[in-house]
């Protein structure tokens, strides 16, 4: 379960990694933050990633709760035609001696992007996921070596502060992202 949602949640920050350098189009450049992934808000995924959690330490009987938060929501379209994404999540986790423990995991991208009508395409430059500690992620049998499946374009608009992506690729992905102030 907690690779299938780790896994969900790579793909859909890859989406994130276009815009537009076009000074005819409506400027992408700047700082967004996600707000919607295929029409759930961003706090379902850390919701998802609580009940992954809680069915890993469950099973061990080893947890009496956890309450997972976004720890960093950021994609920035720069001039130069970058972009950058971070989305990160942290999980306190009380374990069944009261003794708390902090997990992390954040999934980041950066590359190029490229605006063509209402087309974007990207190319990644760097993907990685970080788990913080990694020897309690171990234990739970979640490794960093899963690498993210890139999705090269999706079709855009821009309507005010609002961006929305939706994915060209088969899994259809839809993105909703706000302008940060």
């Amino acid at each position: 379960m907690m690779r299938n949602s780790s896994v969900i949640v790579v793909i859909l920050l890859v989406v994130m990694g276009c815009g537009s350098s076009d000074e005819d189009e409506p400027s992408l450049i700047g700082s967004w933050e996600i707000v919607l992934i295929d029409d759930q808000p961003i706090s379902a995924v850390a919701n998802l990633l609580t009940f992954a959690l809680s069915f890993a330490f469950g099973v061990q009987g080893q947890v009496q709760g956890i309450d997972t938060k976004i720890a960093e929501n950021e994609v920035l379209f720069a001039a130069d035609g970058s972009y950058s994404l971070i989305l990160g999540f942290e999980s306190a986790v009380i374990k069944s001696e009261g003794v708390p423990l902090t997990l992390k995991q954040t999934f980041s991208t950066n590359g190029k992007y490229t605006q063509s009508g209402s087309q974007l395409s990207f190319v990644a430059a760097e993907e990685k996921v970080t788990l913080e500690p990694k020897d309690v992620w171990d234990t739970l049998n979640y490794g960093e070596e899963q690498s993210p499946i890139s999705i090269t374009e999706a079709t855009w608009s821009l309507s005010g502060d609002a961006l929305t992506l939706s994915s060209t690729a088969p899994t259809g992905t839809f993105v909703l992202m706000r302008r940060s102030e």
